[in-house]
């Protein structure tokens, strides 16, 4: 069954094997005769002192394309789903002396929450922002100002109070929580 020894390690090798079981050496193989000439133009074999063990399937380059793009795809997907995206908003509120006006958003719970306000006129009023208890959460008395808190008990009601007539502008974002 065996018709030759290892030459690295010795054991012996099973006939028609190219490599040794025990340590993984290739089987040297002497050629018994010159190898053929290939005519003028074809393609020249390969041709070595070793028998090849295993080539490996080629891969089709379509193949190999599909994977990285399902890869990328896929990267894609993930970013996008862990990824918090901005939520702009603005509100324009007309304040006149016998009203206050108000307006309502809903976001999610942890979300945190920025944004500016301003008056048309520079006239001050008295801006609030107040979640869904009715505990204020961002209260102002100017003509401008910069907010920011994280949402705890959505939804948010802003209010703007004038003793004259005045036009307020909301505008922010809130960023949804990570997943």
């Amino acid at each position: 069954m065996t018709d030759d020894l290892c030459p690295r390690c010795g054991a012996p090798l099973p006939s028609g094997s190219g490599v040794c079981l025990r340590c993984g050496a290739l089987r040297r193989v002497l050629p018994s005769a010159p190898p053929p000439v290939p005519p003028a133009g074809s393609p020249i074999p390969w041709r070595g002192d070793y028998q090849p063990i295993y080539a490996p399937p080629e891969r089709s380059r379509a193949g190999r394309n599909v994977t990285i793009v399902l890869g990328v795809l896929v990267a894609i997907v993930v970013v996008f789903a862990v990824l918090p995206l901005p939520h702009p908003f603005s509100y324009q509120l007309f304040s006149t002396t016998t009203t206050a006006p108000t307006a309502s958003f809903d976001l999610p719970t942890g979300s945190p929450v920025s944004g500016q306000f301003s008056t048309a006129g520079g006239g001050r009023v008295t801006f609030s922002i107040a979640d869904r208890l009715g505990q204020t959460v961002y209260s102002d008395d100017a003509s401008d100002g910069d907010f920011s808190f994280t949402a705890s008990d959505p939804p948010y009601t802003m209010g703007a109070y004038s003793p004259v007539p005045e036009t307020l502008t909301v505008w922010g974002q809130w960023t949804a929580p990570y997943l």
